[in-house]
């Protein structure tokens, strides 16, 4: 009963609490899309059901264990298109935002065909794809400490997707947090699943 209970609680949590919604910023084009980002059947959150992904990581991999989900970890050095074009999607772990942000990996982010998450960026992803923005500078100003990961797939010039996954839970227990985390990256693995459709 007790672990019913407990289940019924997080699905609540993660329902009610969680807001997954990308933003629309001004990237000079009018053609940007904005994503809701809703969690789904919950039930969902505890198991990938999708396609095999391999995701390329640029620091410390999540510790997420599923079959069909294959991390590979990157070093910035050999960050390059054809690099980041070979996973279905990429991860930039906090560790290592602000050295690709403020490195020369613009082009990277800003011209791939690949979907990236910046996990726990305070920043968006204008210092990842604009040379004048240094990332400790946009965050300062920014500083959206809700946000989780921010999911940016460039597309074409007219195209450009954004998702905001965020924690909006007040003072969660450490289990909770973890929980929540979890679910937020099964989104992730979704989005990254339905984009490639």
């Amino acid at each position: 009963m007790r672990k019913k209970f407990m289940i019924i609680t997080i699905t609540t949590i993660l329902f009610l609490i969680i807001a997954g919604c990308s933003t629309e910023e001004d990237t000079g084009s009018d053609e940007s899309q904005q994503e809701t980002v809703e969690l789904e059947d919950q039930n969902n959150q505890e198991e990938y059901l999708g396609k095999n992904l391999d995701i390329g990581v640029l620091g410390t991999p999540p510790e997420i264990s599923d079959e069909k989900i294959n991390f590979s970890s990157v070093e910035i050095e050999e960050l390059s298109i054809e690099t980041v074009e070979q996973y279905d999607g990429f991860f930039i772990m906090e560790d290592y935002l602000e050295k690709a942000a403020d490195g020369p990996y613009s082009d990277i982010f800003e011209k791939s065909d690949v979907l990236f998450f910046f996990i726990q960026t305070e920043a968006y992803y204008f210092p990842f794809v604009e040379d004048e923005i240094s990332y400790s500078d946009y965050s300062t100003r920014i500083n959206d400490e809700e946000i989780y990961a921010l999911g940016y797939y460039p597309g074409d010039e007219e195209n450009i997707r954004t998702w905001q996954l965020d924690i909006t839970a007040q003072d969660p227990s450490e289990e909770e947090k973890e929980e929540i985390i979890k679910g937020l990256y099964y989104e992730m693995f979704n989005i990254i699943r339905d984009l490639e459709k």
